[in-house]
């Protein structure tokens, strides 16, 4: 039987992640349910029956989710005069997310575009389970497998090969598939003769190739892909680009964040566009990346507005001087 297949036909009622009384809790990047199995869920917090959500593997929901944060708003003051002033730095409460209502299909390619600090990458820790919504559930059917951060999950003292078998761990497989699979890991992310090495002397694009290898060969059923396939070189990029579109054609869910709107409308078939932490619009990938490119232009145009940093706005050189001394 398919992947695809499968998923149609093993729809099962998983808890889903909600919002709590402990919402600043922010635990670790690892299943804490069903780590063992491919039908399994991530769940962060307590749940409680009324929480429970339908969901496929492959399938990810989300009602009314938002995500809360509290910022020090200043932390020029040392302990010392924190314990004479007997009060602490004071914070202010900052909405990464808020009403976010997502669904993504088993077998879908979805895209997240945004601005900078839209929420974009506050989504996919959601999804991947690193932080608990404060408000909405969230329901994620299946093992996630996730390349959000450069060297997330990696210890710098281990070894590439040790690292391989570390995080096979924390996605819940056994050692025994780890062995069966350690030699086309380390192939694919073209590391063999730097296997026995501490990650610590990996380069940001070393580090990627490991990720995304160890990210592809968990068997997810969910893979989130943020902004760090840009670290790599162009040719490892290719390669990249080639098991995603193999993954997806065997019937895997992508969530999918990037800047570059070809790669966006290539690999996805439906996107979301975020601002503010609010989705703004929803719809097929070449509509939302179209409709994303106005809204920066028409910012843009208006008198006194700042340049956004994924950029609109052309500069040409027009004189270059070395200045010694």
């Amino acid at each position: 039987m398919s992947r695809a297949s499968a998923r149609r036909s093993s729809r099962r009622r998983f808890p889903a992640r909600r919002c709590s009384s402990t919402s600043s809790w922010s635990g670790p990047p690892w299943p804490c349910s069903g780590s063992g199995s491919s039908s399994g869920t991530r769940i962060a917090l307590p749940l409680s029956s009324e929480s429970a959500v339908e969901v496929a593997p492959g399938e990810v929901v989300g009602r009314g989710v938002g995500r809360r944060f509290k910022i020090t708003l200043s932390t020029s003051r040392s302990l010392k005069e924190t314990i004479l002033r007997r009060e602490l730095p004071r914070t202010r409460e900052l909405w990464a997310l808020q009403d976010v209502d997502l669904h993504v299909r088993p077998g879908e390619a979805f895209g997240i575009v945004g601005r900078n600090g839209s929420g974009k990458s506050t989504l996919l820790k959601l999804i991947a389970g690193i932080f608990a919504p404060t408000t909405g559930v969230l329901a994620v059917g299946g093992r996630v497998g996730s390349l959000i951060e450069i060297g997330a999950g990696f210890h710098p003292e281990f070894t590439g090969r040790e690292n391989v078998y570390l995080n096979a761990a924390i996605y819940g497989l056994k050692r025994s598939y780890v062995d069966e699979h350690i030699g086309e890991i380390l192939r694919f992310a073209e590391l063999e003769a730097f296997a026995d090495v501490a990650v610590r002397t990996y380069s940001s694009g070393m580090y990627m190739r490991l990720g995304f290898s160890v990210a592809m060969h968990i068997n997810p059923d969910v893979l989130l892909l943020d902004e760090v396939l840009a670290v790599g070189d162009e040719a490892f990029q290719q390669k990249c680009y080639g098991a995603i579109a193999d993954f997806k054609r065997a019937g895997g869910t992508i969530v999918f964040v990037s800047h570059d709107p070809g790669t966006v409308e290539r690999i996805c078939d439906r996107a979301i566009l975020l601002e503010d932490g609010r989705v703004l619009e929803e719809g097929p990938a070449g509509e939302v990346v179209r409709s994303y490119h106005r809204r920066l232009v028409m910012g843009a145009e208006k008198p006194g507005a700042p340049r956004d940093s994924e950029g609109v706005e052309r500069y040409r050189v027009h004189e270059v001087r070395a200045i010694s001394g």
